[in-house]
């Protein structure tokens, strides 16, 4: 999170700065004013960014104690996945073919593995079950 703050912070004041020396201009009001309102946009995503990392670690850690670590691992890389749809839904990336075989031999690969998974018929099935949809969750956050 402090790198965050560090590194959207040097971004707002510059951008602030340069708004400030924009022709249409700014007094020392009106940068402080452009300045905290940056900061406390800046903090709200910060904060709910490391909030949404912290729950995936946790999400993983907690896969991690239910299934094997194979698996655990397989299910979270389907983070692209996820990152693919967000980015795309908030317009900030275009959607190719070659982006969609990815995602779906990514999707494939994951449900192989938690195919291979529920095929163990012995004791912990439900508990194996219960850590990929952990893991499952923590590539979503």
């Amino acid at each position: 999170m402090c790198s965050f703050v560090l590194y959207g912070g040097i971004i707002a004041a510059k951008r602030t700065r340069d708004n400030a020396h924009s022709p249409s201009g700014g007094n020392d009001g009106t940068l402080a004013a452009l300045l905290a309102s940056r900061g406390r946009s800046l903090g709200l995503v910060a904060g709910t960014f490391t909030l949404l990392w912290i729950s995936a670690n946790l999400a993983f850690t907690a896969a991690l104690g239910r299934t094997s670590s194979a698996s655990a691992v397989t299910i979270a890389s389907t983070s692209a996945g996820f990152a693919l749809v967000a980015s795309v839904t908030a317009g900030v990336e275009e959607f190719s073919q070659r982006k969609a075989v990815a995602v779906t031999v990514c999707v494939i690969g994951t449900a192989l593995t938690a195919a291979a998974d529920s095929s163990n018929n012995g004791e912990g099935h439900d508990s194996q079950l219960f850590g990929d949809a952990l893991a499952l969750s923590s590539a979503a956050m």
